[in-house]
């Protein structure tokens, strides 16, 4: 199915029998996509944490009131 694809765009651009070339495949798309590292994504587990030790019983209002004035951004 992708040769077929290919073909199509070969006879509609002429591309003249450089199929399968590196030229033929856009510069940068393979090094565009970058692996990302476990550790870099955040979890819920990450908020928890840092709600348990920052979020007393003392701040938790103020705490809501600044949640609800980023949302309301």
């Amino acid at each position: 199915m992708k040769h077929l694809l290919w073909m199509g765009l070969c006879v509609l651009l002429g591309c003249e029998g450089r199929a399968g070339s590196q030229e033929s495949t856009p510069a940068g798309a393979a090094s565009q996509a970058s692996p990302v590292a476990d550790t870099a994504i955040a979890v819920p587990a990450d908020y928890e944490d840092k709600a348990t030790r920052e979020i007393t019983t003392d701040n938790y209002k103020k705490e809501l009131d600044d949640l609800e004035q980023q949302v309301g951004k």
